[in-house]
């Protein structure tokens, strides 16, 4: 039995080689996630390492789609482009639950004092209201 190549490869029955098994590419795999790539004519290659990049199809198995969603290759360079994009996307969630912590923390406290502007409003219309009346008085 061959090597596995990658954890996004299964094993098969095709009939072919010793046992009748060889390791295909599983483009429904759901850790595929699309890398860097540049199209040459009508095939993808990886911008890294400049193989030709692996089809990504991720609607076969729910909606039987065959359609090709993306690329990706499996180099050490584009694996570390999905880390990178993951690593992002926990600092993102981490920052926005801190962010609703702050938010929570501080919402007690920075509330606006709305019956202090009113009587503050109040107040000043009372004065406005009298000085009218007295300069009124001088016509």
């Amino acid at each position: 039995m061959e090597e596995k190549p990658s954890r996004y490869h299964k094993y098969y029955y095709t009939g072919k080689g010793d046992d009748g098994h060889e390791y295909l590419w599983d483009s429904t795999h759901p850790d595929l996630v699309p890398t860097s790539t540049f199209q040459i004519e009508s095939q993808h290659y990886c911008s890294y390492c400049c193989n030709k990049a692996y089809p990504i199809q991720a609607n076969i198995k729910e909606y039987n789609d065959y359609t090709t969603t993306g690329y990706c290759c499996i180099c050490d360079s584009a694996e570390k482009e999905k880390e990178f994009y993951q690593r992002i996307k926990e600092l993102q969630i981490k920052h926005n639950n801190e962010l609703r912590k702050l938010k929570q923390e501080y919402t007690s406290i920075l509330k606006h004092d709305k019956q202090g502007r009113l009587d503050l409003k109040y107040k000043i219309d009372c004065k406005r209201l009298a000085w009218s009346e007295d300069s009124s008085d001088f016509e």
